[in-house]
């Protein structure tokens, strides 16, 4: 018998946690056999250790369409104004060595693996002049005017293609390496 944590045994947080991604994948249209017949386990164990499994998904479900809906929207109150933001650089388009267009993203490496960080996460910075980095993630302070209007463009890796949309984006008047 797995050992009680805060009321709840420690299989029943790993099923809790397996359902909260199971939630996930189903609002991505992502389902299988193979997730289904876990799912029937992890529900048969929950109500094993009596909580209701059934009514923890659709608590689950609910706060899943909440947090998708929030992904999708913009502070309308920036657009037009002049901010200084930082973040970490993820290059699109160089001239030569230098780099004229970029996402600007919350998080080292993301963009680079899944999932794409939402829309609301993402500025698409442009920039007339060019400017060389140390490498793809660099920390960068960005000064300019922000627009909430949304940019969709197609980065290439390694190992393909990845469409990414940015809610927000800037033309950036300066751009200088991030100082602790």
């Amino acid at each position: 018998m797995a050992p009680k944590v805060s009321g709840a045994s420690l299989q029943n947080r790993r099923d809790l946690f397996y359902l909260r991604n199971l939630v996930r994948q189903r609002s991505k249209g992502l389902e299988s056999e193979e997730v289904s017949a876990r799912e029937r386990q992890a529900i048969a164990s929950l109500e094993a250790g009596g909580l209701d499994a059934e009514g923890i998904i659709r608590e689950m479900t609910r706060i899943e369409r909440l947090r998708r809906a929030n992904e999708k929207k913009l502070v309308e109150a920036f657009n037009g104004r002049q901010i200084q933001i930082a973040g970490y650089l993820l290059p699109i388009e160089f001239s030569d060595d230098k780099v004229v267009e970029f996402l600007l993203v919350a998080e080292d490496g993301a963009c680079v693996h899944t999932p794409v960080p939402p829309l609301n996460q993402l500025i698409h910075v442009t920039s007339d002049e060019m400017f060389e980095i140390e490498g793809p993630f660099t920390p960068v302070v960005v000064s300019g005017v922000i627009s909430t209007s949304s940019s969709h463009k197609s980065i290439t890796y390694s190992d393909g293609v990845m469409d990414i949309v940015a809610g927000y984006s800037i033309v950036a008047s300066r751009v200088e390496a991030y100082e602790n």
